[in-house]
């Protein structure tokens, strides 16, 4: 059974007492933040309090890296002078480097931690 978001205001905001719109409120605010810092790729892992850490997964992202590039390949093969298509094709070619930037972040934070690892073995 999944559990909507709407049915989880109605729940807390019996158990609470505060009217349904303000916990629905308050959990649109708190998704937006948190997908908000998700996608700015800051770093490989977001923190959220009571609920954990979430990792950027070096496997899927590689994998929305090449997809993206296909995505922009095709956009470039066709031939159009709009300034739309021109502004969605830039801001493809951004959100590749922001992912291959990343994917060089979480590469390197894994052979510092192999490193670490081995380093503290041969003690």
């Amino acid at each position: 059974m999944v559990i909507k978001r709407k049915q989880i205001s109605a729940i807390a905001a019996e158990k609470i007492d505060l009217p349904e719109e303000v916990i629905d409120d308050l959990m649109s605010d708190f998704y937006k933040e948190f997908h908000t810092q998700a996608s700015s790729m800051n770093h490989s892992r977001l923190n959220v309090i009571g609920l954990g850490q979430f990792y950027i997964v070096k496997k899927r992202l590689f994998g929305k890296i090449n997809k993206v590039k296909k995505t922009l390949s095709f956009m470039e093969s066709k031939e159009s002078t709009s300034i739309a298509k021109y502004e969605t094709r830039l801001n493809k070619k951004e959100e590749i480097e922001k992912m291959e930037k990343m994917h060089a972040f979480i590469v390197q934070e894994q052979t510092d931690k192999r490193e670490f690892k081995k380093k503290h073995r041969e003690q």
